[in-house]
């Protein structure tokens, strides 16, 4: 594995790396237990990204390039193995909701989230979309993908509000990094990817 990887993950993980002909295994120096993490499959024409819990191997993407399996590598790794500080945003858009302070709720989302497309209570397909069901429950939406439904309103703009600022944080890091991935892999892959759609 090259240093791309490194570069990528910029201190923020530790992780073990063990490296055979078939895979390369990336595991969070955290963890003592062996049976959550990230594969590179070595195979004939092509390498596979893989994430791996106990027996279950989701296959994320295949890639021609090693370069390119290192970035989605690293993407999962971040956002699988990186600490993330709780968010106080959550709780205070929750008890807005509860209190049918809706304006407040989206003005916290709105700051936060400048560059991401988003539309509450209509159908979004740039983007994400928050959505009221007849029976009165929510369902988040990503370019026309259903991500969560059957959701309550607090939870529902709570997990509007997590999407939006993942996203505002990948548009953030892919730009700072621009230099290191431009023409190696596309900014909409990552997004995918790091959101978890694969």
């Amino acid at each position: 594995m090259s240093s791309l990887f490194n570069k990528i993950i910029n201190n923020k993980i530790e992780c073990r790396i063990f490296e055979n002909s078939n895979y390369i295994e990336i595991l969070s120096k955290e963890s003592d237990a062996q049976e959550n993490y990230i594969r590179i499959g070595k195979l004939k024409e092509c390498f596979r990204v893989e994430m791996v819990h106990r027996n279950d191997v989701v296959s994320i993407c295949e890639t021609r390039g090693m370069e390119q399996a290192e970035i989605v590598a690293a993407i999962l790794a971040l956002n699988t193995y990186e600490k993330k500080p709780q968010d106080e945003n959550i709780a205070l858009i929750r008890e807005y909701i509860k209190n049918d302070k809706y304006e407040e709720a989206v003005h916290i989302i709105n700051s936060v989230c400048e560059q991401i497309s988003y539309k509450i209570y209509e159908e979004n397909a740039q983007g994400l979309s928050l959505v009221q069901n007849n029976d009165l429950s929510y369902t988040l939406s990503y370019m026309g993908k259903i991500v969560m439904e059957n959701m309550n309103g607090p939870r529902a703009f709570s997990v509007l509000y997590a999407y939006c600022r993942d996203l505002e944080y990948l548009k953030n890091w892919y730009s700072n990094n621009l230099d290191i991935l431009e023409g190696l892999i596309e900014y909409d892959l990552l997004e995918t990817i790091y959101l978890g759609f694969y």
